[in-house]
């Protein structure tokens, strides 16, 4: 098997300024990525999430320095201890609340806010 048939193709920018990337998983730590235009490679640290779910391909950390982020540094929020789950389809992160329910991390800035919600992601606890 090559690497184009297991790796998934990425559109975002490349770290060398072209458009679309190869990535695959070499292990738990780190996955790959290769430019389709110039072949550049370079690897991302993988990211493990509160939970213990792994994501790769996340931006570096210095990109979100000094600011709260849901993968490299959590703010305060009263979910920061809630175990987070990759919403592929929605490209965020959610916490799971005791009940289950998932609730868009505040810390992540793709979320949109719209969930299915129980109350448990207000900051003052109240439940409907």
């Amino acid at each position: 098997m090559t690497r184009a048939e297991f790796a998934v193709a990425l559109s975002a920018p490349a770290r060398c300024g072209h458009a679309g990337y190869l990535s695959w998983v070499v292990d738990d730590a780190f996955s790959v990525c290769e430019c389709i235009h110039c072949e550049a490679t370079w690897a991302h640290e993988a990211a493990v999430l509160v939970g213990g779910a792994v994501l790769y391909n996340v931006h570096d950390p210095a990109q979100c320095a000094g600011r709260p982020c849901a993968v490299h540094n959590p703010s305060a929020h009263h979910m920061r201890d809630w175990p987070q789950r990759w919403r592929g389809d929605r490209q965020m992160i959610e916490r799971l609340c005791p009940c289950g329910i998932g609730h868009p991390d505040p810390d992540d800035l793709n979320a949109d806010g719209i969930h299915g919600c129980c109350g448990h992601c207000r900051p003052e606890g109240n439940v409907p």
